[in-house]
């Protein structure tokens, strides 16, 4: 600060602390103002000074979460059921009814710990059930959307995806189209930390960035978005199908876990493992030729590349499709499920 400034301050705080320390409380009042005035001609009081301390405060908080997510712990959702029974995407349970806890305010409760909502769709007008054609402009935003339909008016309805419609049911306004629980994906954390301190292993469950993995089919596999499946093969392993189950290095893997069987009990019998030949997988509009398409097939892994597969091994697009996942693209093992509440709840397994 500037020397007539400071010397400014001093004197003012001179005098104000000689009052104080002879017991003038009269003048120490009357002084206070004009102490306090000096004091803001060093340090002006900002405008909306509780608003910015409240920003920063915030900003720190976000900056310290997103170094933990990045870091430490990252949240990540179940979309589908690739990886049944093991971890559950988003499920729809048609038809059944609404309970006390299906009321407000209740409702937002069971949604808050169990993920469950439940929902009515009731028709907005007179007509018939019509399902979008092809080319319609809604087409390819929801599967699961549908117009009621009287010739001259036609409103646009939509259900939980996975939910089913009855088209050219004939429905009065206000019928119940469609009722249900929309069950919430389960949501996992994932440790970006413990790979730092050692390798992946066999059997982990991992997630994933599906950004240049190599194209095997007539069409990429999406890019940009994060797939979670189990870890079967580390590199420089030889990845096969057997009637048996999963051989790495042409030997049945034992543990079902590994071989990447469902946990009712199945073995890996899904298609293209039956004598009708390879069979297409079709996902999001886009279809995937199968590498492992018989017993004879394999995958040679080569450094720095790994294969995984879903435990629901009937429906999953995994590795058997798409080929290697190159190690850069693996973001860490999922640890926990901590949203909702359910027999899944706890360390994933």
């Amino acid at each position: 600060l500037p020397k007539e400034v400071l010397e400014k301050l001093d004197r003012a705080e001179v005098v104000f602390r000689d009052l104080v320390c002879r017991g003038e409380w009269d003048a120490v009042e009357l002084n206070r103002h004009e102490f306090e005035n000096c004091v803001s001609e060093v340090f002006p009081t900002r405008r909306f000074g509780a608003v910015r301390e409240n920003v920063e405060i915030l900003v720190v908080a976000l900056a310290v979460a997103m170094g933990f997510r990045t870091y430490f712990l990252q949240p990540f959702k179940i979309p589908t059921g690739s990886m049944q029974p093991t971890l559950f995407g988003i499920q729809v349970r048609e038809g059944v009814p609404s309970g006390c806890f299906d009321r407000q305010p209740l409702k937002v409760f069971k949604w808050l710990l169990f993920g469950e909502w439940y929902t009515e769709v009731r028709a907005g007008c007179d007509g018939i059930i019509r399902m979008p054609t092809p080319g319609d402009p809604q087409q390819d935003r929801i599967d699961c959307m549908f117009y009621v339909d009287n010739g001259s008016e036609r409103i646009m309805h939509r259900i939980p995806r996975g939910g089913s419609i009855q088209e050219g049911r004939t429905v009065r306004k206000g019928d119940t189209l469609w009722s249900g629980i929309r069950v919430a994906g389960d949501h996992v954390f994932v440790d970006r930390v413990s790979w730092n301190f050692r390798g992946p292993k066999h059997a982990e469950i991992v997630v994933f960035s599906t950004d240049g993995i190599p194209i095997i089919s007539d069409q990429p596999l999406a890019p940009g978005t994060h797939y979670i499946k189990r870890l079967i093969g580390m590199p420089m392993e030889d990845i096969a199908i057997k009637p048996e189950g999963i051989a790495v290095n042409g030997k049945v893997i034992a543990d079902p876990r590994n071989a990447a069987m469902s946990r009712q009990g199945r073995k890996v019998s899904y298609p293209p493992y039956q004598n009708t030949g390879p069979v297409a997988y079709v996902s999001d509009g886009r279809q995937y030729i199968p590498r492992l398409s018989s017993s004879r097939d394999h995958i040679q892994l080569q450094n720095c590349e790994y294969f995984v597969m879903g435990d629901n091994t009937v429906s999953s697009l995994d590795g058997r499709y798409w080929g290697p996942v190159p190690s850069r693209n693996l973001i860490g093992p999922a640890c926990v499920v901590y949203w909702p509440v359910s027999e899944r709840w706890g360390r994933a397994k």
